[in-house]
């Protein structure tokens, strides 16, 4: 569950988004230094930072380390692609494991709420259109 804090809700990026969301990751990596003028958006309980925005010369900077822009079968093709990686780094132990997790995103899919999982793009397309 990523948490938005007070200053993701004053922000455009999650506009109309619930404060706390599920959205599917799969990051090998996760920020562990921010800039000196970064804003923390929202956190997980795996990341500190899922968002956060920061300025460089006359650019925002959004980045969110999630994919608001993936549906469910996008993160089953990246598994899928992934697994013989996967179990080299342990992060699924057996078979059972594997499929239990692709058992897991199946059962999400069913209740995406595809304007709910996009928000953030809508968001962002709606700023740089104005």
């Amino acid at each position: 569950d990523v948490i938005i804090n007070n200053e993701g809700q004053k922000h455009f990026i999650y506009k109309d988004k619930k404060n706390i969301f599920t959205t599917p990751a799969f990051n090998f990596d996760e920020v562990s230094e921010l800039p000196k003028n970064a804003i923390l958006l929202s956190s997980d309980k795996v990341n500190n930072v899922m968002g956060v925005i920061f300025e460089v010369g006359n650019s925002e900077i959004i980045g969110l380390q999630y994919h608001p822009d993936y549906e469910y079968f996008q993160m089953l093709n990246l598994i899928a692609g992934r697994k013989e990686r996967l179990f080299k780094n342990k992060n699924f132990l057996s078979e059972e494991e594997y499929q239990s997790h692709i058992k897991y995103i199946n059962s999400q899919n069913e209740l995406l709420d595809f304007n709910s999982r996009t928000c953030e793009v809508r968001n962002w397309l709606n700023y740089i259109k104005n």
